[in-house]
């Protein structure tokens, strides 16, 4: 393990700081500010020489992104080894750590920023070899699966492709962050709560909330519990991998877009999809739609400036129309919310998507989002020599996810996995299905839509230790759906 992980820091590393095989002599150790207070002097790892504690770290990194975090802000001695070689341990950390989502991480370096250049044409041959180099990718463990064409792109880039890789997937962590800051909470226990409340004599007198609150999340009740314990290392690299698998699907469907390529949303037809399986698909769904709900306000305030992002077509407005003097206009808003998210993934997310959610506000009077940013997204989407309607965007956004897998078919290895509130569980009465649940009272059907049943899921990306501390329970129904069990 040690003779690889230098092999591959050589490739890195060799001309930073000295010709390869060099020897860097250790610097006079500075002092830190403050020790940790779990802090050991008598930790026998303390006592380490510099150049082990070196390979220790490089080691840990190569195998866990969070333990190389966590020793580093542990340990007054390590923090030291660290400091003086910042850079290089960082980069091999973060390199072992982007190799575990390698099919989306590679794809996004070779292909990202040619996809995004309007100069650049994108045919049908095109769009269709990334399609399959990815579905490639996901079938690399099959004796009879062909290296993707993409790897050698990565390959044959070098370092500077390497570095691509490295930035991409610190702004991926950075978004995970943000994510675990803002989505860490028991989403439907709140909403059942914030729905009690509001049938109550004093909530009903109040005045009607004003449409910004509508369109934004309620941060007075959607935030993290008191002392709620740090995302687990399981819980991040969940997030991590779908905030990839999100990646990857909308260059993909972009890919089509630019291509002209038809729109397939039968089962089986997107077989990516279907290698992701399930649950991890509906992760996606899950993601899809909380960044829907944050950027609500933003799009909300577009709306209302009459500013269009991406849907010029023959219903859009020009401005010689008087199409905003009912700014109400469900059509109109649903048309312009729709393309402007879809606008948004295409070009900021993953990347830029913080930086977004960074300037956040609820109320959309005061979401002012980052100036420079906001000037690439009109410049992009300015010049724009393809259309993209409603229906289009809309296939995107929710559909095609939903009916490439749709819950009333899962494959026949598929365990159900129910999910519930205790005292306010109904479940389904047919064996077999997708755990799928109603609450009452309030009628809340998260994710999901009024005429059908869909499971809550907001609780795929947390461990299940998390879900019972929040109070969820997990239980084992019969026949008649009619028992429950902690």
């Amino acid at each position: 393990m040690k003779g690889t992980l230098r092999n591959r820091i050589s490739r890195f590393f060799d001309g930073l700081k000295g010709g390869p095989g060099v020897q860097q002599r250790p610097g006079k150790p500075k002092p830190i500010k403050a020790l940790p207070p779990h802090f050991d002097p008598t930790f026998p790892l303390e006592t380490l020489p510099f150049d082990i504690k070196y390979a220790l770290l490089e080691t840990v990194g190569g195998v866990d992104y969070d333990a190389f975090v966590a020793l580093i802000i542990a340990s007054r001695a390590y923090h030291e080894v660290f400091t003086q070689h910042k850079r290089a341990l960082n980069r091999v950390a973060l390199w072992y750590d982007a190799l575990r989502y390698k099919e989306e991480s590679f794809l996004l370096a070779a292909v990202y920023d040619g996809l995004l250049d309007i100069d650049q044409p994108c045919s049908v041959e095109q769009s269709e070899r990334i399609e399959d180099g990815y579905n490639d990718a996901l079938d690399l463990g099959s004796s009879s699966a062909l290296e993707p064409w993409y790897y050698a792109v990565v390959r044959e880039g070098g370092e500077e492709m390497e570095s691509k890789i490295l930035e991409n997937h610190v702004m991926v962590r950075r978004f995970a962050n943000i994510f675990i800051r803002r989505a860490m909470f028991p989403r439907l226990m709140r909403r059942i709560q914030e729905w009690e409340e509001s049938q109550t004599t004093t909530a009903k007198s109040k005045k009607k909330q004003e449409p910004s609150r509508k369109l934004g999340i309620n941060r007075s009740v959607e935030q993290l519990c008191p002392n709620e314990p740090p995302a687990t290392s399981t819980e991040r690299r969940r997030i991590i991998k779908t905030i990839y698998h999100l990646s990857a699907f909308i260059l993909i469907f972009y890919s089509r877009v630019r291509a002209h390529r038809p729109i397939d949303y039968i089962r089986g037809t997107i077989k990516f999809i279907l290698s992701w399986g399930y649950w991890e698909t509906k992760a996606v769904e899950m993601f899809v739609a909380w960044l829907a709900m944050e950027f609500n306000p933003l799009f909300y305030k577009l709306y209302r400036q009459a500013r269009w992002w991406w849907a010029w077509n023959e219903h859009s407005p020009n401005s010689n129309d008087d199409y905003y003097s009912n700014t109400t206009e469900p059509e109109a808003w649903e048309e312009h919310y729709t393309c402007s998210l879809f606008a948004l993934l295409v070009h900021e997310f993953p990347f830029h998507a913080a930086e977004w959610l960074s300037s956040s506000n609820s109320n959309w009077n005061y979401w002012h989002p980052p100036a420079a940013r906001f000037e690439a997204m009109a410049d992009w989407t300015s010049n724009l020599n393809i259309r993209i309607d409603i229906g289009a965007s809309n296939w995107m956004i929710s559909r095609l996810l939903y009916y490439a897998n749709k819950p009333d078919t899962p494959a026949s290895e598929l365990k159900t996995r129910r999910i519930g509130m205790k005292g306010r569980e109904w479940f389904v009465t047919t064996d077999g299905f997708l755990s799928a649940c109603k609450f009452e009272p309030g009628r809340e059907y998260l994710w999901g839509r009024l005429n059908s049943q869909e499971l809550d899921s907001w609780m795929l990306l947390w461990d299940d230790w998390r879900l019972e501390r929040w109070g969820y329970v997990f239980p084992r129904i019969g026949g008649s759906a009619a028992g429950l069990r902690s």
